[in-house]
């Protein structure tokens, strides 16, 4: 009740005098900031991502590798699921590096015909995925690398469309069909050819979506790595 009713209590409240914390109106809304030093709020300001240290700007975003304000809602978290026998190896890794690439955006690139992987994810830690932050455009292409050393290449087409509160969760998000490209997506051996289950893993792709009350985390799930498909 603290964090979403009263907080944010001015999406709804109209009297300027019943409003419980204007403070978080002037930083989400009229600064248009995600967070701030001290969030008291957060739903929004808490951000659990993967990286190696902190970079400030100064007079805007200009230099900076991504330009693009982080939100939820314009990226999402890619999980390819922890298979059984990984169940309780909290210290082994599943993922080696990944990468994403904006098509048409890279002049020398367009088509993002080369693998990108500048993520390199712990080695000690088994996380089951990753997160696709905030990008120039869609379509993109998403690469990851296990630890067999089967390069992923998925075709997301389309950013991840918000459901209305009145539709079933289960079939968001309201552009499920036009999000990845099943056809275009494909598992590749350490040797460069194809794996043979390559199509049994693409066809698991699974756009869906997780709503908050002041936000919606998007997914696109796969059940496990394909070395480890029956």
């Amino acid at each position: 009740m603290y964090i979403h009713e009263l907080q944010y209590n001015h999406l709804h409240e109209t009297d300027l005098n019943l409003r419980f914390n204007p403070y978080v109106e002037l930083i989400h809304d009229d600064l248009n900031m995600n967070t701030y030093a001290f969030s008291v709020d957060d739903a929004v300001g808490f951000m659990s991502e993967l990286g190696d240290g902190l970079v400030f700007t100064v007079g805007g975003p200009k230099g900076l590798e991504n330009e693009q304000q982080f939100s939820y809602a314009d990226g999402f978290s890619l999980a390819i699921g922890v298979p059984k026998s990984m169940e309780g190896h909290a210290n082994k890794p599943l993922i080696k590096k990944y990468g994403v690439c904006a098509l048409n955006h890279d002049p020398a690139d367009r088509d993002c015909k080369m693998d990108k992987q500048d993520v390199v994810m712990p080695t000690n830690s088994q996380i089951a995925g990753f997160r696709v932050g905030t990008v120039p455009s869609y379509p993109i292409k998403v690469r990851f690398t296990d630890l067999d050393d089967n390069v992923y290449t998925i075709l997301v087409k389309a950013k991840f469309a918000a459901c209305t509160d009145d539709m079933d969760v289960s079939k968001c998000p309201a552009n499920r069909p036009e999000i990845v490209d099943k056809a275009e997506c494909s598992v590749v051996t350490s040797k460069g050819q194809k794996h043979a289950k390559s199509n049994d893993w693409c066809l698991n792709a699974n756009p869906n979506q997780q709503r908050e009350k002041q936000l919606t985390k998007n997914y696109l799930s796969f059940p496990q790595p394909v070395g480890y498909m029956d």
